[in-house]
């Protein structure tokens, strides 16, 4: 199942499309010719098209890419490689007593790798044909009305624009109606909304409960059956609907949730690049497993939300962060599912810079740590599948924070505490892990990022993870800030110290140590070290030459600055 080959259902698929009565390129180059010009004669100073890259739909190939092979066995090589990191730490300290407490993130690791895995390895639901037939057959007599919403919160105008001239191209036989929800409250804003003909709303407490606060009032000013809703830097094919709402012929389905894909090519930064590529495992296969056991995710954007069912709940939740995930497992709580159908309709920006990365890291985390923390989430009743994934998630993310910390420790205090006993046999495993990451690298990614450019960003957000979990547990976490919104939020500059300061510390003990006891036992034994030691300055070095938007006033470099990374 999910082996098919798509050449000849795709050419019907298309076929059937132009035949039903639109052809869908055409419809969207009509509507979205005049957003180009519309652009330039309202923007000012940056809000021009002058070095914004702007995402486009998908193409027909990447629509289906993620219902062709399903390759079951990559998520079981991924957990592999993970599992040899960690025998290859447990390894490399052998027997020695002092290592005992590294056991406890060692082990929340392979608890993590243990459930991601059994909740990965299901097989997929959905096949390209059993999706093809599945739209073909979807004719109800009196179609549905769809609202579409498009929160905004200060996001660049010529993003803005770009996503509106999208939307504008939707087809729908049924009702349609757009939404403009604007939290900047800005002129240039409402004009182009007028301009494509949507509806435009500005609430008076803007900002009140951030996103979900938006959607809410949305929600008010509206009745269609079903709510659509897009990022503003999100822009959906016009088959949008038409390819997610047969879904909704299930009645007990009350999220309808499609993959968050970015545009990226040869002239994306190396952020960008990576960043995109990070998320094709978690939507390609893990999302897609767990759709079988009904433990999939509502992340939000390019989703499809059933009106009848938000009503059952009192609509969104009213919380200023994560209001997507909150919903899915209230929603569950009601009896209705998260359907996530891995069909790629829409396409984003992913973060540029490593400030607005670093921000998005932090937000999601700090998302997923307060649902843990949440004492209603834990009365609500789940299936133990969907347990299961849920805490694969927390995990994720715990894990993550803080193996970046534990991952240079085993090597160092082994040269500090016992020299005698370290030896080439003992990096056996770690050398096994990195040939096996190699090799799963351009598979995972689909042919799209390096082993250094994976592991470099995933480098970053560790960092950011373990900000958040830090901020998670006190209580007191960053303002909430959507990714691509100018500002300045102290979340760069608190991982970017925290980061700065850990990658050196690192690299002056590694080579201090390694050089020190090298010398006195032998440099064999010792050059894989520092082969350690160069490979990880390789990958770190953008994140130290990184300024964030606080640069100007970031404090100097001092023993101080590794615990002012993590309190505000």
């Amino acid at each position: 199942m999910g082996d098919e080959s798509p050449t000849s259902a795709l050419t019907l698929y298309n076929a059937d499309r132009v035949q039903g009565g639109t052809d869908m390129t055409a419809v969207f180059s009509r509507t979205a010719a005049p957003a180009v010009d519309r652009t330039r004669s309202i923007a000012t100073g940056s809000d021009t098209l002058a070095g914004v890259d702007l995402p486009s739909p998908p193409t027909d190939h990447e629509r289906d890419s993620y219902l062709a092979a399903s390759y079951r066995w990559v998520p079981i090589a991924s957990a592999f490689g993970g599992f040899l990191t960690t025998v290859s730490l447990l390894y490399l300290v052998e027997s020695q007593v002092w290592a005992i407490p590294l056991l406890v993130p060692l082990a929340i690791s392979i608890l993590g790798m243990v459930l991601s895995l059994v909740s990965s390895l299901q097989l997929r639901r959905d096949t390209l044909s059993g999706h093809i037939a599945r739209v073909r057959s979807y004719a109800p007599r009196d179609y549905p009305s769809v609202d579409v919403f498009l929160p905004s919160a200060g996001e660049d105008l010529a993003v803005i624009e770009n996503t509106f001239g999208h939307v504008a191209a939707m087809e729908w036989d049924g009702e349609l109606t757009v939404y403009v929800l604007d939290d900047s409250a800005r002129d240039e804003v409402r004009e182009l909304a007028e301009w494509f003909g949507f509806e435009y709303r500005t609430r008076e407490n803007r900002g009140y409960l951030k996103k979900a606060g938006n959607l809410i009032y949305g929600l008010e000013q509206s009745s269609g059956d079903f709510v659509a809703i897009f990022d503003a830097d999100f822009v959906p094919r016009p088959d949008y609907l038409y390819e997610l709402m047969p879904y909704t012929a299930e009645p007990d389905v009350g999220i309808v949730q499609s993959p968050q894909y970015f545009d990226t090519d040869n002239r994306s930064n190396w952020v960008k690049y990576a960043a995109a590529t990070t998320q094709i495992l978690f939507y390609r296969w893990i999302q897609a497993s767990r759709d079988r056991s009904d433990s999939a995710i509502c992340v939000g954007t390019c989703a499809i939300y059933r009106r009848a069912a938000l009503d059952t709940i009192g609509g969104f939740p009213r919380i200023g962060h994560s209001e997507d995930v909150y919903t899915g497992t209230q929603l569950a709580g009601q009896g209705f599912r998260t359907r996530y159908v891995p069909v790629i309709v829409s396409k984003g920006l992913c973060p540029e810079t490593l400030d607005q990365f670093s921000t998005q890291q932090y937000r999601w985390c700090t998302g997923s740590m307060s649902l843990l923390f949440s004492k209603d989430f834990h009365r609500s009743k789940f299936t133990l599948m969907q347990r299961l994934s849920f805490w694969a998630g927390f995990l994720y993310y715990i894990d993550t924070a803080l193996a970046v910390f534990i991952v240079a420790l085993p090597p160092i205090l082994m040269a500090v505490i016992a020299p005698d006993a370290v030896s080439v046999e003992n990096y056996l495993f770690v050398f096994i892990a990195l040939v096996v990451r190699q090799a799963m690298v351009p598979v995972i990614t689909m042919g799209r990022e390096s082993n250094i450019g994976l592991t470099r960003i995933q480098t970053l957000y560790s960092f950011a993870h373990a900000i958040a979990l830090f901020d998670s547990i006190r209580g007191r976490t960053d303002a909430w800030q959507a990714t691509g919104v100018k500002g300045r939020s102290p979340t760069p500059r608190r991982v970017k110290r925290l980061a700065t300061s850990w990658i050196l510390l690192v690299q002056v003990l590694m080579w201090g140590t390694a050089i020190w006891r090298g010398a006195e036992y032998g440099w064999i034994d010792y050059a894989p070290m520092m082969a350690f030691a160069f490979l990880n300055l390789a990958i770190s070095y953008p994140i130290l030459f990184w300024r964030t938007d606080f640069h100007a006033a970031a404090d100097p470099m001092t023993p101080r600055r590794l615990m002012k990374g993590l309190v505000a």
